[in-house]
């Protein structure tokens, strides 16, 4: 049977094969979005890395993320569109970036955009946004804990690397699931330390999350930006202040795997690789459907 006979009197044909370039064009399209949190333009998106949103509170939050090359930070932000406030991230010149915003209205909706050097991350001119959480009592006092981050072998300490930690429900007492991320920075040394592991908020900043000391789970990620990243579970520990597992980065820089929190912890997780094996094998089995009718003719 010749080809045009064959779509002359095989609807159903067309049909399938129409469906087949229908698909590998959505593959197309997602290949071609990406698939990092980040949603600057194309010609800024290998330089701007992974936004996070942490630590949100009644009169703070704070956002991080990594850059490819040592750069400046600062976050623009506001109550509308309009921005109007800067904050610069204390360190100068680093691939690992850290701004806390502070002085906020509980409960107020903020928008934001984020600077790197000339690179601009306005998550594609829709801002970002994020709610100020209630205001609520004085937490429970103590549950310090602290730690060290060193360069791969161990023995050189990195600065300014930030360190996100993560409680997590074991024994089905206080709250459930995960807590909020938050996070910590490291020193010239190496070094950093979380205050009060009691005023770490549930995910949705309602409310502080209840947990059980030595039995529930304290999840750590170190992003190290050109170092690399590294991470961790621990128990909650017993008595404080508490020291925890030294993290040694791997080296792999701006990795953005976060193996040790839930994918609801993240604000955006790179999905974009299994939807796309998932489009490419929808259009596989097109394709043998369309195999499989032809050889009945």
């Amino acid at each position: 049977m010749s080809t045009a006979r064959f779509f002359q009197s095989r609807p159903r044909h067309r049909l399938w094969i129409s469906l087949c370039v229908t698909t590998l064009g959505l593959a197309i399209g997602l290949l071609t979005i990406g698939v990092g949190q980040s949603m600057a333009a194309p010609d800024q998106q290998g330089a701007l890395h992974r936004i996070f949103i942490t630590d949100v509170r009644d009169t703070q939050f704070v956002v991080s993320w990594t850059t490819d090359t040592p750069s400046n930070g600062q976050v623009e932000w506001g109550t509308t569109t309009a921005l109007g406030s800067i904050t610069s991230d204390g360190v100068v010149s680093t691939t690992t970036h850290y701004v806390p915003i502070t002085g906020l209205i509980p409960g107020m909706p903020y928008y934001f955009q984020v600077r790197s050097g000339s690179l601009l991350d306005n998550n594609h001119g829709s801002y970002y946004t994020v709610t100020a959480g209630p205001t609520l009592g004085i937490p429970g006092s103590g549950g310090t804990v602290y730690g060290y981050v060193y360069q791969p072998g161990g023995t050189i300490p990195v600065s300014s690397t930030v360190v996100y930690l993560q409680l997590q429900d074991a024994d089905s007492l206080g709250s459930a699931g995960n807590s909020q991320l938050v996070t910590a920075r490291t020193d010239a040394t190496g070094g950093w330390f979380y205050s009060n592991l009691n005023d770490i908020r549930t995910a949705n900043a309602g409310a502080y999350f209840s947990f059980s000391d030595g039995t529930d789970r304290l999840s750590l990620f170190a992003q190290g930006g050109s170092n690399g990243t590294a991470g961790a579970v621990v128990s909650v520990p017993l008595t404080y202040p508490a020291p925890l597992a030294n993290l040694v980065l791997n080296g792999t820089p701006n990795a953005v795997t976060m193996s040790n929190f839930t994918a609801a912890s993240q604000p955006l997780t790179a999905s974009g690789p299994l939807i796309l094996m998932a489009v490419l094998g929808a259009a596989g089995l097109v394709s043998w459907q369309v195999r499989r009718r032809s050889t009945r003719v």
